[in-house]
């Protein structure tokens, strides 16, 4: 009963945020209250207790840091100078496209790169002959191998997520996951399509960049020097030891750095504050993964992951990870995947109790399999992709993208059954 209670209410969130266009993690927020109050018999205290502190600071910090860069223009000047630095390297047009993603992504956009990187491909590429699936299997490659970096938008909430309800920080093992897979779905659809073969005679003439202003200048400044203080911290300690090192990289996190840059680019006056809190910082989708993730603390409080666990023990534990996998990628098929990621991450612990596995380990099936479906024409990701493509190569692309998805959804799955994404854990 409490399971389905727990899954009812849940969907029912979803339901009527999509339905009635609000924000989910609202509606979330109602149901939490209500289960409080009837079925565990608490008080509004106990729910309010629950709000995910550490997960709302990593990923509050780090949207709001790099919402400078979105607003100034950085991360487009970027782009822009990365296409033109790749702009005669037409038989691998598809690995610079896929290289752009990465850098984009990298230097902070996440999987935002796409808005970017994705208009400024398409040119070339229609020009080139190149494969329209290739160009999306690029871009979409790159943001896996880019996007999920622990100084990222989506790294820091993968980082606030684990914390949370795993209490270990799984982005380092998932960011190389989903590096492997972007990496070995690219070199199979580049040899698919024949990525080498394009038109030699394509214009690939575009106008230099303007150079930077003083603003993308700081901005870029103030990224590199956060990213430095994230990874040659921590680089130091593993190889020296040294005191000091070990400070820095246990207490210079991703959000004690962005909120430094935050400052200081509020005191350097690069951006409107008014201007990019109002325009440039997704709230939304904060709120939803913050009160989702907070509702899902519900789960232990109402025995669900021990009921969880107990039903898994009748399954055989071979199958428990594929079908982990499966779940999570049929579900961000679906419903958006900040959306289900808390309960996702909710259901870990008892899967990992039956399995025998650590946490880590037991988390990488799920989140690769969330991540492979973002290729799907009816994703957010998907979708982007064809921006700049066109209405006419867009309607051509719907179904082999969505059977790209599936293809890459089953080929996870069958990973699982290896063992090949709990090595490391």
């Amino acid at each position: 009963m409490n399971v389905l209670i727990f899954f009812a209410f849940f969907i029912l969130a979803v339901v009527i945020g999509t339905k009635f266009k609000i924000n989910i993690g609202f509606v979330g927020i109602i149901f939490g209250f209500i289960i409080t109050w009837t079925y565990l018999g608490g008080k509004s205290a106990d729910y309010v207790k629950m709000f995910p502190t550490s997960l709302f600071w990593n990923y509050a910090m780090p949207i709001i840091f790099y919402a400078f860069a979105s607003a100034n223009g950085t991360l487009k000047a970027l782009g822009l100078k990365v296409v033109y630095a790749f702009r005669n390297a037409k038989w691998a047009l598809s690995i610079s496209i896929m290289c752009i993603a990465v850098i984009i992504a990298g230097a902070g956009a996440s999987t935002n790169n796409t808005f970017i990187v994705a208009p400024l491909a398409w040119g070339f590429a229609i020009s080139a002959g190149l494969h329209p699936l290739l160009v999306v299997a690029s871009l979409w490659c790159g943001t896996m191998i880019g996007a999920f970096l622990p100084w990222t938008t989506m790294g820091a909430m993968h980082t606030g997520l684990s914390m949370e309800h795993l209490g270990v920080n799984v982005i380092w093992n998932m960011a190389a996951f989903l590096a492997v897979l972007g990496i070995l779905v690219f070199v199979i659809m580049f040899v698919i399509c024949k990525g080498w073969k394009v038109n030699k005679n394509a214009a690939t003439e575009m106008d230099k960049p303007e150079p930077f202003t003083t603003q993308q200048k700081t901005t870029l400044a103030a990224i590199l020097i956060c990213i430095s203080l994230l990874l040659f911290p921590s680089i130091l300690n593993t190889l020296f030891k040294w005191k000091w090192a070990k400070w820095m990289s246990s207490n210079l996190t991703v959000p004690i750095t962005c909120s430094m840059g935050i400052a200081v680019l509020a005191l350097l006056h690069v951006g409107d504050l008014k201007e990019i809190f109002s325009k440039h910082v997704n709230w939304n989708i904060l709120w939803v993964i913050v009160f989702m993730s907070q509702y899902c603390g519900l789960a232990s409080a109402m025995g669900v992951t021990d009921t969880l666990t107990v039903w898994m023990q009748n399954m055989p534990t071979f199958l428990i990870g594929p079908c982990f996998a499966l779940i999570a990628s049929a579900l961000s098929f679906c419903v958006s995947a900040s959306t289900v990621l808390p309960l996702l991450y909710a259901m870990v612990p008892s899967l990992a109790a039956v399995t025998g596995l650590s946490f880590t380990a037991m988390a990488m099936p799920m989140l690769v399999g969330v991540a492979c479906t973002s290729i799907s024409p009816i994703s957010t990701g998907g979708a982007a992709a064809q921006i700049g493509a066109g209405p006419e190569i867009s309607e051509k692309l719907f179904v082999p993208q969505l059977v790209l998805a599936v293809c890459i959804m089953l080929g996870v799955a069958l990973l699982t059954f290896t063992g090949f994404w709990y090595i490391g854990g």
